[in-house]
């Protein structure tokens, strides 16, 4: 019986302290009962010491001020393009 109550605190006790580890990329959300349609999405993960940087790539099709793309991040992240011929190789890379 002891195993088996220790055993639920250490689940709850790993449900409480493991949030920060996400394995989502990111997912779009909108008005409810509306639809956004989302053909594709590409996410490059690259490792540099100790930093983590993830390019992502969506398709769409609607108005951007539909819907809101959120991404589960542990700080607030630095954001900025990049060109299209570096998502072109990515995508060749893949295929």
């Amino acid at each position: 019986m002891k195993k088996i109550f220790y055993l639920i605190l250490i689940f709850i006790m790993a449900t409480f302290y493991l949030p920060s580890i996400s394995l989502a990329d990111g997912c779009l959300f909108t008005q409810l009962y509306r639809d956004i349609y989302e053909p594709n999405q590409l996410a490059m993960i690259v490792f540099d010491d100790m930093v983590e940087k993830i390019i992502f790539q969506i398709d769409y099709e609607g108005d951007a001020e539909d819907f809101a793309w959120v991404i589960p991040v542990p700080g607030y992240p630095k954001l900025f393009s990049v060109e299209e011929l570096k998502m072109r190789y990515f995508m060749n890379y893949i295929n």
